[in-house]
């Protein structure tokens, strides 16, 4: 993949593999303004907007779990 490829990915929240092995955890957001995250363990940068939910690795989602607004589950709910 080239640079600017391996980047658009990063900043979708896209990862092909690498650290964060293991089972995807779905994550939403219930803040009310875009964040951006940085998974500690992958180095993946997630994009968060407000009332949606992404799948991450669950070594990154470990990681985010002391982000206010971030929960483990479905925003839809």
């Amino acid at each position: 993949m080239s640079c600017c490829g391996r980047q658009r990915a990063e900043f979708s929240g896209e990862n092909s593999g690498g650290a964060g092995e293991g089972a995807a955890v779905r994550l939403s957001y219930g803040g009310v303004q875009t964040i951006m995250v940085r998974g500690a363990a992958t180095g993946s940068l997630y994009r968060f907007a407000p009332g949606v939910s992404m799948s991450v690795p669950a070594a990154d989602a470990a990681s985010m779990a002391a982000i206010p607004g971030l929960r483990q589950g479905d925003a839809r709910l």
